[in-house]
């Protein structure tokens, strides 16, 4: 059996089970199959735990190249989880985050994909990002050499977080920047 059959085994044999639809695709993302080009985690049930075991079948992989992932149940260990093996790929070149809420996955996002070398296109979707978050994102935008385009949609903005991005944009080598739909109501001038 893979070395991803033998820890999806042990995982359900030590610890809560992970949905078959996840499984069917953490197999596939460990076994690299030349298939999976684009990985859609949008499905509500994506959880920390979920989270730990897709981060280590992601480990290994050198195949995927778009990861779209909803963040809404992820907290702490899983956005760590995940995080940590995203600085360190190097074939994801298209990354969307989605539903991310809290300034601590936001940061802890951020700071662990500063070493990434390949993405060239970031996009948050449907986040609250407060000046603390907005923080993290900018330092993040300027260590990336590779990427070109960052799209922020249908997204919360409060406080000076705009003008940190602002600021963090014009220090970034970005050549494309999308602000679609976002709501800056509660953002400061």
């Amino acid at each position: 059996p893979s070395p991803m059959s033998m820890f999806l085994s042990s995982t359900r044999l030590m610890g809560p089970s992970i949905p078959a639809w996840l499984e069917e695709t953490v197999q596939k993302v460990g076994d690299n199959d030349p298939s999976l080009k684009t990985v859609d985690l949008t499905h509500p049930q994506i959880d920390d735990v979920c989270a730990k075991v897709f981060a280590s079948a992601l480990e290994e992989n050198n195949v995927v190249e778009t990861l779209i992932l909803s963040c809404y149940a992820i907290v702490d260990d899983g956005a760590f989880a995940i995080g940590s093996v995203l600085g360190r790929n190097t074939s994801i070149q298209k990354l969307q985050l989605k539903d991310i809420r809290n300034v601590r996955e936001i940061t802890t996002f951020f700071q662990l994909l500063q070493p990434n070398t390949s993405i060239t296109e970031l996009s948050l979707r449907h986040c609250s990002i407060c000046p603390r978050g907005a923080q993290a994102i900018a330092a993040s935008l300027k260590e990336h050499a590779k990427l070109q385009e960052f799209r922020l949609t249908d997204s919360q903005l409060s406080g000076n977080s705009l003008c940190i991005l602002c600021h963090g944009f014009k220090q970034s080598k970005l050549q494309r920047l999308y602000l679609v739909n976002d709501d800056l109501a509660g953002a400061e001038d």
